[in-house]
């Protein structure tokens, strides 16, 4: 059930290729998720091969919209994308993303919120959610967020991830 070779990008949100999101928050705060197979857990919804891929181009198609600067549109197919499959990480952590750069943190951290209760491994969503966490005004949680995206990065062998999130702790907590 993973993400396969979907390629797609939006800048500043995300640029994702082969099983690998980039998700670039405001202010140039990086972050990185590497697409897994569905965890297993009691909230996994069932969805077909179908739904999945359905989902996958409508963020493709969100991202479109995203680029060129019409936000609430590619919310609406990032929304529609999670209609398709609640289980879908990127349609969450890209949503997420967007909800952030229009300064709607609250949304933004229930959307990581969702992107971790599916992937408690998805650092990236650990990542935005401490930066939203941050610019909301919970610093010390979203640092906290921040340090647990860096470690996840570590344990997964994604060092370039990880460097990346200390230089983003440093620069918020210095």
């Amino acid at each position: 059930m993973g993400l396969g070779h979907i390629r797609t990008s939006v800048n500043p949100v995300l640029t994702m290729s082969t099983r690998s999101l980039f998700v670039s928050m405001l202010l140039g705060v990086g972050v990185c998720l590497t697409a897994t197979t569905l965890p297993s857990h009691a909230q996994a919804v069932a969805v077909s091969a179908v739904h999945q891929a359905t989902a996958a181009a409508l963020v493709e198609r969100g991202n479109d919209f995203y680029q060129r600067g019409d936000v609430e549109t590619a919310i609406a197919f990032y929304t529609t994308a999670i209609e398709r499959d609640p289980n879908s990480v990127l349609a969450y952590v890209t949503r997420a993303g967007a909800y952030g750069g229009t300064g709607d943190y609250d949304a933004a951290i229930a959307d990581y919120n969702s992107a971790i209760a599916i992937d408690s491994n998805a650092a990236s969503a650990y990542g935005g959610r401490g930066y939203a966490r941050y610019r909301s005004g919970d610093t010390d949680a979203g640092i906290a967020d921040l340090w647990d995206a860096a470690l996840l990065f570590r344990k997964q062998a994604r060092m370039d991830a990880y460097h990346e999130t200390l230089g983003v702790i440093r620069r918020l907590d210095p």
